[in-house]
C-alpha cells in the first residue's frame, strides 16, 4: 500500500523518461498500461453517492485521479493499450449500492482515456495483444457469493471475446491481465468446465 500511493508520480517518472527515448532503436510500438492507472480513483464517489449523479460530479471535477493520470499519458505519443486494475474500480462486496457497476466503469474508461473495459490490437502485422479484465467476473460482482477481491474473473460476455479474437488470428499472441495467473477463478462458464488443455 505505500508503494501503490505513488503510482502517479511514478506514472509521472515514467513518461518523462519515455519522452527522453525518442531515439531508441527500435522504437517503441505501443504503451501498455497494465493496471492501477490511478490509486482508488473512484473511492470519492463514497463521497458524491455511487450512482450515475455522483459520477456525474466526478466528470465535472477539473482534477482528481483520472484527471492527473490521463493528462500524463497523454504527454506519451504512442498508442495506448490498458488493462484495469483493482485500484481502478470500486468494490465492497456485499454492497451494491456502494460499488461501482460494469456500466459505470465503461463511462470512467470512455470519458477520461477513450478506453474499453477489454480490447486488443495489432503490432507490426505480427502480433495481437489483447487487453483483458480480470475484474469483470462474478469475484468483482457484488450481488455473488462468490465476491472476492483477491481472485480475479473475467466473466462470460469476455471469455466468448477472447475465444473469438483467438480463433480469428494467425498472429503470435500476447494476453495482458493485471492479476497474477494463480488468482484466476477456474472453470467460471459451463462450457468449459472439464476442460484441462486450454
Amino acid at each position: 500500500n505505500d508503494s501503490i500511493v505513488r503510482s502517479q508520480m511514478r506514472m509521472y517518472v515514467a513518461a518523462r523518461q519515455i519522452q527522453a527515448s525518442q531515439g531508441v532503436d527500435p522504437p517503441p510500438k505501443l504503451l501498455a498500461m497494465i493496471g492501477d492507472v490511478v490509486h482508488n480513483g473512484l473511492h470519492i464517489l463514497d463521497e458524491f453517492g455511487v450512482d450515475q449523479t455522483g459520477l456525474e460530479q466526478l466528470f465535472d471535477m477539473d482534477v482528481n485521479g483520472y484527471t492527473i493520470g490521463a493528462d500524463i499519458l497523454r504527454s506519451i505519443d504512442l498508442p495506448k493499450l490498458y488493462v484495469w486494475g483493482n485500484h481502478d474500480g470500486l468494490l465492497k462486496c456485499g454492497e451494491p449500492e456502494n460499488s461501482a457497476t460494469k456500466d459505470m466503469l465503461k463511462q470512467v474508461y470512455r470519458n477520461y482515456f477513450d478506453a474499453s473495459p477489454y480490447s486488443s490490437t495489432d503490432i507490426l502485422n505480427e502480433w495481437k495483444i489483447l487487453s483483458l479484465n480480470s475484474m469483470w467476473g462474478d469475484t468483482w460482482d457484488p450481488t455473488s457469493t462468490s465476491c472476492n477481491q483477491v481472485l480475479s474473473s473475467f466473466g462470460k460476455e469476455q471469455l466468448v471475446w477472447l475465444d473469438k479474437e483467438l480463433g480469428y488470428t494467425t498472429k503470435n499472441v500476447a494476453i495482458l491481465f493485471h492479476f497474477p495467473p494463480g488468482t484466476i477463478l477456474m472453470n467460471e462458464i459451463d462450457e468449459y468446465k472439464g476442460i484441462t488443455d486450454i
